[in-house]
């Protein structure tokens, strides 16, 4: 499990140093595909709640255990875009908001999650607690990454001599890197 952790936090630490650096479009206008090397033409797109059987998940595309299980945990994603991966599947959608990817394996068991959030529709405890210590700073970017039972946020910072990077878990905030500009 520490090993799958590690794994994800590397994956995300390198996530946010390349998002960090983007971020002058702004998170809401950003297109997930644009930055993932296996964004290609999504394989399902709209709703999977009422999918018709001659959807390409007929065909083995998608796992069907992957969409009944995001159909009854996610009702409130919008603009669901399924992606095939080497090892299993991936939902992009929107949630009140907020984008976010769900990860499946190809049994369609999920994996995790990943949900982008900003300043203004971040988890306002987390704000407060980020907000007394780097006041001074303007938050781009936050990243909730939840496997298994574990919640890790990720907070990515900018002042205007550098960028930061925290991390957020079991009520421990952590300052992972500092960048000067």
């Amino acid at each position: 499990m520490k090993k799958t952790l590690l794994a994800l936090a590397f994956g995300l630490l390198t996530i946010v140093i390349v998002t960090s650096y983007a971020s002058a479009q702004g998170l809401k206008d950003r297109s997930f595909a644009k930055n993932e090397s296996f964004a290609k033409d999504p394989v399902v797109t709209g709703s999977t709640n009422n999918l018709p059987a001659t959807t390409s998940m007929a065909s083995g595309a998608i796992n069907f255990k992957a969409v009944k299980h995001f159909s009854k945990d996610f009702k409130m994603a919008e603009s669901v875009k399924w992606y095939k991966l080497d090892d299993g599947f991936v939902a992009y959608c929107t949630i009140k908001g907020d984008n976010s990817k769900v990860y499946y394996d190809k049994k369609g068991r999920l994996s995790g999650t990943l949900t982008y959030y900003d300043d203004k529709t971040m988890p306002h405890d987390l704000r407060s607690i980020v907000r007394s210590i780097y006041y001074d700073y303007k938050i781009n970017l936050v990243q909730k990454a939840e496997v298994g039972n574990k919640i890790i946020y990720w907070i990515n910072l900018e002042d205007a001599g550098a960028f930061k990077i925290l991390r957020y878990m079991e009520g421990e905030l952590e300052e992972v890197d500092d960048f000067k500009k």
